[in-house]
């Protein structure tokens, strides 16, 4: 049976919003064999990225935090050089729509240091931010929507998220049940 009427598909939406909020914690993990594969999961989350929008990305060096920014940043059009922002701090990307602030606090010797960056200045709502070494401006940064932990395991990387706001949530349930998983296998 098809329904077509408007009030359905309300419903539907709302019925959605409601398992949402009563499923409580998300998370998945994921295995990445290949570079391929962290672009790809990086380009999803970047065709589900929404306003206001944080992201935390763990992981120890050379564990693919730039080369997933890479796949997100390229899903929502940009084209460029993406560079991790270890000695700029941050990298800015206006010209996308909802802009991109892409962090880099590798470098922070103390969490305090996160106030002179001037983060509350990048945060009027209509922003996604990303940020690498996020440990390193504990108690000083925005609370995050995911948690994403790269960690190399032989040839490739194992990808674990987590939802830690409804947003978060609203992002990993749609990752979870709209995508059609490739290059990359579910836990």
């Amino acid at each position: 049976m098809i329904v077509t009427n408007n009030t359905f598909t309300t419903a539907a939406i709302l019925t959605t919003r409601l398992n949402i909020k009563e499923m409580g914690q998300i998370t998945t993990t994921l295995e990445l064999p290949n570079e391929q594969a962290t672009l790809n999961l990086g380009a999803h989350l970047g065709q589900l990225a929404q306003p206001k929008m944080i992201i935390y990305l763990y992981g120890t060096l050379g564990a693919g935090k730039t080369t997933l920014v890479r796949g997100f940043l390229q899903s929502m059009g940009y084209y460029g050089k993406v560079k991790s922002p270890t000695y700029t701090l941050v990298e800015t990307y206006l010209e996308l729509s909802p802009p991109i602030y892409h962090f880099d606090l590798y470098r922070l010797s103390n969490p305090e240091e996160v106030k002179y960056l001037g983060i509350q200045d990048y945060i009027n709502n209509k922003e996604i931010l990303l940020f690498e070494w996020p440990e390193n401006g504990m108690g000083f940064l925005p609370k995050p929507s995911l948690k994403l932990t790269l960690s190399i395991v032989n040839e490739g990387r194992n990808a674990h998220l987590e939802a830690t706001s409804l947003l978060g949530q609203k992002i990993l349930y749609m990752h979870k049940h709209n995508h059609v998983y490739q290059n990359f296998n579910v836990h």
